[in-house]
């Protein structure tokens, strides 16, 4: 306090859409590899202004994967984390949809925009597990960048919970 006149930063949200798209016919989700830094991430990103948080990620699934409304169904939300980024006021929100591809969906037609390939972004289908194993392994070897952690435990709590998901939908072993 300065000639008692209490200071409020100012609150700056950035919110963002990621999508967990899951291959109900393979068992695969689709993860982005960014190669100049050699990071992992689900498809999706900002909300833009006055957009829509299922718009959003209707756009940044396109961008990032070439897989369009038409190909896709939004099942639900898996989470939401809150997060502060390092050395600002920032908060990041983030929330994570369900996507599942529809049954005749082809892994191997994802394509990407112009950005995208200039940001040498390369988007991969893997099984859940192998994703949240590699994650774990990649937060050992980046300790350091506090962004990459950060997403990097976001994203394995989406597969938790998707994989929480997935086994509430399996049939029990009496409705076999």
């Amino acid at each position: 306090m300065k000639n008692n006149v209490k200071i409020e930063e100012e609150k700056i949200v950035e919110k963002k859409v990621r999508a967990v798209i899951y291959n109900p016919n393979t068992g695969n989700i689709a993860i982005g590899f960014f190669n100049k830094t050699k990071t992992l991430i689900l498809p999706g990103g900002e909300i833009e202004e006055d957009e829509l948080p299922l718009n959003a990620l209707i756009r940044e699934v396109r961008e990032e994967t070439g897989i369009i409304a038409k190909e896709m169904d939004i099942k639900s939300t898996l989470c939401k984390t809150k997060s502060k980024k390092a050395n600002t006021y920032k908060t990041i929100i983030t929330t994570f949809y369900l996507v599942e591809t529809f049954a005749n969906f082809d892994e191997s037609k994802m394509s990407l925009t112009q950005r995208e390939i200039e940001g040498e972004y390369k988007p991969h289908w893997i099984k859940p597990h192998n994703l949240k194993d590699a994650l774990k392994v990649l937060i050992k070897t980046n300790s350091e960048d506090e962004r990459f952690v950060r997403n990097a435990k976001e994203t394995i709590e989406a597969i938790r919970k998707l994989q929480k998901h997935l086994q509430t939908q399996m049939p029990s072993y009496d409705e076999r």
